[in-house]
């Protein structure tokens, strides 16, 4: 049935045409990857970690059980962070120097009281240190920087 008026309900007509898919992204360099591996890792050992504490503090009062739930937040949001990252979104990779920054002097910190204490601990926190500054170094050098700049 064709309509002889304006029938202003009608669906609007619009040409459709066929686009090239966008450039490809480069394969990701293996300072990238690298990088990703000790980010990876340390958001395990992390995550072991807070099972651990949440197992701990939620028995113990509701300041503990507070505590364990900013702990958890923080990692999930520190989580997602890493999975913009290893999408090569450059704002993530930028967020998250700056949140290494932030946290690193806190984190020089506790090393000083914790040898004597807790020995384990200590060299878990070393280590943790070590990889992430690691990682932070691989993610903004040449071949990982021209990676993350270059828009698919």
């Amino acid at each position: 049935m064709q309509e002889s008026f304006d029938n202003r309900y009608r669906v609007p007509g619009a040409e459709v045409g066929d686009y090239a898919p966008g450039e490809d992204r480069a394969p990701r360099p293996m300072t990238v990857t690298v990088a990703l591996v000790l980010l990876w890792s340390i958001q395990a050992v992390m995550f072991a970690m807070l099972v651990a504490s949440w197992l701990m503090f939620t028995s113990s009062s509701r300041t503990d059980t507070l505590f364990a739930a900013m702990i958890a937040v923080m990692w999930l949001l520190n989580t997602s962070l890493l999975i913009m990252v290893h999408r090569g979104q450059n704002w993530a990779r930028i967020t998250f120097l700056l949140l290494y920054l932030l946290g690193l002097p806190f984190a020089l910190y506790s090393l000083g009281e914790g040898p004597a204490r807790d020995p384990l601990s200590f060299q878990t926190a070393l280590l943790q240190i070590a990889m992430k500054t690691t990682a932070m170094i691989l993610l903004f050098v040449g071949p990982a920087r021209a990676w993350f700049r270059h828009r698919a």
